[in-house]
């Protein structure tokens, strides 16, 4: 019969091989009031609100202030170090 650590040693092995194969996911950005984005056409923003759905934010140059829904938004802007 074979001793208790060689057999802890066989299941933790089973184990760490029937794990799912599971690829790093991709971190959803979080968006901040006070964040500053540009988007393809080098135009800057400035995020004025952010929930769940939607993003508030301002152009530069601009009085009014804009709003898109989170997954369109994250893919027309992208952050700017300043």
């Amino acid at each position: 019969m074979r001793d208790t650590a060689e057999l802890l040693q066989r299941f933790k092995t089973v184990l760490q091989r029937n794990l799912p194969n599971t690829a790093p996911q991709q971190r959803v950005r979080e968006i901040a009031a006070g964040d500053r984005l540009k988007n393809s056409y080098g135009r800057r923003v400035t995020v004025i609100a952010a929930n769940q759905k939607t993003i508030e934010f301002r152009r530069d140059g601009y009085d009014m202030n804009c709003a898109l829904g989170r997954d369109k938004f994250l893919r027309e802007f992208v952050g700017v170090v300043d």
